[in-house]
């Protein structure tokens, strides 16, 4: 089943690849408008010291955005099972915050927070910490009533029903909105340095706009697939080391 899983979308990538080499070639399209995937790959070689530098950065504003959404995504969803009244306070807010367009809140950020780092890890958090407070939540309240009844018949406290029952059952949840929340840090990393900074690939992709050099967008594309994939395969592999069970029955599915 893993197996048939890599290969078909490898197959259909290889294919897609092989096809755009083609017209390119074929049609004779000049580079600044569509680049070859041969020429996009050699860009990327013969500047690799440049993108390894920019992509570290994203790494780095990725990761402190995801961290901050585990810290305060946990925390959150915990407190929304525990009080019905903080749930009906605090979740239309979180839907509110959903609906804004990130990208119109990015330049106020950078006014209120400064040019450095924080609105990007600012945005790549807002970005990313709804899927998992929403999958969360999910997993938390997805606990049978017979067992939380069956707890409270022994006495068990509020917490030691989400430590014994709510908690493990949500795990697989969590890892569901862990992997949406990691792409949508990348995301929101690549946009807070559309809007400030001087480094990224998210700026390296503006430069290239700016001066026209398609090929260079292509292969800062290329470097941010890579290092979405990599880490959303990470968070699987997180997973399925966390929780064996569920990824037993998810890849027989």
């Amino acid at each position: 089943m893993n197996i048939r899983r890599a290969l078909f979308p490898s197959l259909a990538i290889a294919a897609m690849l092989i096809v755009w080499e083609a017209i390119v070639f074929a049609a004779k399209i000049p580079e600044f408008l569509l680049p070859s995937p041969s020429r996009v790959l050699i860009f990327t070689y013969e500047n690799a010291s440049l993108m390894f530098n920019h992509a570290l950065y994203t790494i780095f504003i990725t990761v402190l955005g995801f961290v901050l959404t585990i810290l305060l995504g946990f925390a959150l969803s915990i407190a929304i099972v525990w009080s019905a009244t903080f749930e009906d306070t605090v979740y239309p807010i979180i839907v509110m915050t959903q609906v804004i367009p990130k990208v119109a809140i990015a330049p106020l950020l950078v006014i209120y927070l400064g040019f450095a780092d924080y609105p990007k890890i600012v945005i790549a958090f807002i970005l990313s910490f709804f899927p998992l407070v929403i999958n969360m939540t999910l997993g938390l309240k997805a606990v049978e009533p017979e067992l939380v009844e069956l707890l409270q018949a022994f006495k068990s406290s509020k917490w030691q029903v989400f430590a014994k029952a709510r908690i493990p059952n949500s795990i697989p949840y969590i890892i569901e909105g862990l992997k949406i929340a990691m792409t949508l840090a990348i995301i929101g990393a690549v946009v807070g340095e559309f809007v400030s900074g001087n480094k990224g690939l998210g700026y390296l992709i503006l430069v290239a706009g700016g001066q026209s050099q398609t090929v260079m967008t292509y292969s800062s594309l290329l470097v941010l697939v890579v290092i979405g994939v990599v880490l959303f395969e990470a968070i699987a592999v997180m997973g399925r080391f966390i929780a064996p069970w569920w990824a037993r029955s998810a890849s027989a599915q």
